[in-house]
């Protein structure tokens, strides 16, 4: 997300970063708000997912954020792994 800069436009950032994780709209004071996130999963010193979170308001790019999670904090293990719920 290093080559995106506040002001572009909605589809521009689409073009160049393809689909979007999520992708909400609503209006606001008569503004239409979008917020994509885009999700890579990184390796700093452990696997973390990484969350770019871009804000545009009337097609203009006017906030970006990001925020990450623990990748392995969010595994989730098959029952006959974890040894619980086994049949006799």
């Amino acid at each position: 997300m290093s080559d995106v800069s506040i002001g572009m436009d909605i589809d521009s950032v689409l073009k160049k970063y393809g689909d979007p994780f999520t992708f909400n709209t609503h209006i606001s004071n008569n503004d239409t708000i979008t917020v994509v996130s885009y999700r890579s999963l990184k390796y700093v010193d452990g696997w973390f997912y990484v969350t770019s979170n871009l804000e545009f308001v009337n097609n203009k790019l006017q906030k970006v954020s990001q925020s990450d999670i623990n990748a392995a904090a969010n595994v989730i293990y098959p029952e006959s792994t974890q040894g619980g719920n086994k049949k006799k």
